[in-house]
Parts: structure tokens; sequence; C-alpha cells
């Protein structure tokens, strides 16, 4: 691991939480007629970026860095940054669904936001093992 590679995970976090804070008090201070659908529209857009910045990443990694500079573009800011705000988002919506006891609706598959959660889910735990499996097989 290089030192580039922890400065891109340390931005990549602080990103994620200027997010949550700006996520956090843009509904804190809603007063219009529904405050929670500003909150909804502002995660699936951060969802759909994501998920969009990813699959880009990883088409990008299996095609012109399939063979060479693959360690070059694992420290690419762009690549931690899609892998772990996959992560992030996938974390935050799980926690909501235990908090507001949505888990019999999340198994159900009644809602179309599942497509996006499981989307994330795959795509940021693929680039996490795609970043770490050098990792692995050293041990």
């Amino acid at each position: 691991m290089t030192k580039l590679y922890y400065k891109n995970i340390a931005i990549t976090f602080l990103i994620s939480t200027i997010w949550c804070v700006y996520v956090f008090f843009h509904y804190y201070g809603d007063n219009s007629f529904l405050p929670g659908l500003t909150l909804m529209f502002d995660f699936f857009i951060a969802a759909i970026f994501t998920i969009g910045l990813a699959a880009l990443n990883v088409i990008l990694r299996f095609t012109r860095f399939r063979k060479r500079n693959t360690e070059g573009f694992k420290v690419n800011f762009f690549y931690i940054f899609a892998g772990f705000s996959n992560l992030i988002l996938t974390i935050i919506y799980f926690i909501y669904i235990i908090i507001s006891h949505n888990i019999k609706e999340f198994f159900a598959f009644e809602n179309n936001d599942i497509f996006l959660i499981l989307t994330s889910l795959i795509i940021g735990v693929f680039i996490i093992v795609d970043l770490y499996i050098h990792l692995l097989k050293k041990i």
C-alpha cells in the first residue's frame, strides 16, 4: 500500500462524512410538505451516482487496465471512492431498514429500491475484494 492509497481512502471517508452531515442538516431544516421525500431523493441520487461511477471504473478495470498498470489503477481515487461509497450507502440503507422495522418489506421485494441497494452492495464488495485480493494472497 502506498501513501497515495491511504490519502485517497482518507479523502473518500471525508467526502462521505460531509455528505452525511449535509443530508442530515438538509433533512432537519426542511419544512416542506413531505420532508422525508427530499432525504429519499438525496440518497437515491447519491446511490445512482456511485453505482454509475463504480460501473465505469469496473469497465475500465477490465478493458483498458486489464494486464498493464493494474496496481496504478487500484490506487486511483475514483476506484477507491466508488468501492467504499457503495458500501457506505448500503450500510446506511440497512441501518435505516433496521431502525424503521421494514425488514419484512425489504425481503418481500415490494420496493424498487432493492435493485439499487443490491447492485450497490455487489459492486462495492467486488471493488473492495479487487483492492485487497493481493493482500490475501500474501497470507
